[in-house]
């Protein structure tokens, strides 16, 4: 019995896992996260803008690479939407706000930060993967995502391209 000239029909077929359990077009989750202090944050909040989710760790090699990325572009565009950056364990072991702060220090990061300890938050959005960035409209309907790697100007398309539809 001979296989030649036949070639795999499900090979073209079959996609790449990303981990995702949400995926564009999906709503976002309900939340709220406890920030510095007294400050909340929550799926309520100002609908009138984007809303961008990061989660993410500071020892994992990806992210130490994205997080400079994600940093300017919250900076340029911080009236335009409200982002969140949300730790994420790496290989079982979670980090505490003072490393994180000091991560942040270090590399001159403004972006807000959650400190998690565990995945519940983490777990309603992907099974694995970081960084992870989740881009949502007024509405709170997911957009645009991207894993491990983004870009700059990425990141800036995926917004223009929710405020175009938003007016």
């Amino acid at each position: 019995m001979s296989f030649s000239g036949i070639s795999p029909v499900f090979s073209d077929s079959i996609e790449r896992d990303t981990g995702e359990i949400l995926k564009e077009g999906d709503t976002l989750p309900s939340f709220s996260l406890s920030m510095l202090k007294d400050y909340v944050i929550n799926s309520f909040g100002d609908k009138e803008i984007p809303f961008v989710f990061v989660f993410f760790n500071t020892n994992c090699s990806d992210c130490k690479k994205e997080l400079p990325v994600i940093q300017k572009f919250y900076a340029r565009h911080l009236r335009d939407l409200q982002l969140v950056c949300v730790s994420r364990d790496l290989k079982g072991k979670y980090q505490s706000e003072e490393d994180i702060s000091n991560y942040w220090k270090a590399n001159h990061f403004t972006m807000p930060f959650v400190v998690q300890t565990d995945r519940t938050l983490y777990d309603q959005f992907a099974r694995f993967g970081i960084p992870r960035v989740y881009i949502a409209d007024s509405e709170r309907i997911i957009r645009k995502t991207f894993v491990t790697k983004v870009s700059y100007r990425q990141l800036c398309n995926a917004l223009k391209s929710i405020n175009r539809k938003n007016n």
